[in-house]
């Protein structure tokens, strides 16, 4: 299945993060992602968080990117809401960049859907993880966000340069 180029608006969430590289990712053992995301989910923010844009919709975004995918870069595990407000003591809000991104895809049982979903954007933009050989699409590295989407639906959106 082949990614769609979607343009999006400036987009508000609300929830816990975590600075991490890849590199640290690929040890379970230094892996700060999974502990994140059982925090989110054992805190039932949820459930707890007000003013929900979509209500019981998960979103996992990647920002504050030192460079690429050799970098730092932030994860928040968090709901979007509909204004900058505080949408509960203890939370941080982040914005997902407005522009142009490309949405893959993927369904199935989790977390494998979401690990064959990113294998597929790792192999759409190369080794380097810049910029897609045949459409000449390079990654931003401003937002990148999941949109979990039911128990087995997942969305990824990859910021793109326009």
């Amino acid at each position: 299945m082949n990614p769609k180029k979607v343009s999006l608006d400036a987009k508000p969430v609300a929830g816990i993060s975590v600075c991490t590289t890849n590199i640290q990712e690929s040890d379970p053992d230094m892996a700060e992602i999974p502990s994140l995301w059982d925090r989110f989910y054992n805190k039932g923010l949820t459930r707890r968080v007000v003013d929900q844009q979509k209500p019981h919709t998960v979103f996992g975004v990647y920002s504050s990117y030192e460079s690429d995918a050799d970098g730092a870069y932030k994860v928040t595990a968090g709901l979007d809401v509909k204004k900058h407000g505080p949408a509960l003591i203890g939370l941080e809000t982040i914005e997902i960049e407005p522009g142009e991104y490309l949405v893959f895809e993927g369904r199935g049982r989790m977390p494998s859907a979401i690990y064959e979903t990113w294998g597929r954007i790792w192999d759409y933009f190369g080794c380097n993880g810049r910029v897609n050989e045949s459409s000449g699409l390079q990654r931003a590295y401003k937002t990148d966000f999941e949109e979990y989407r039911g128990d087995d639906q997942i969305a990824i959106y990859i910021g793109i340069k326009s």
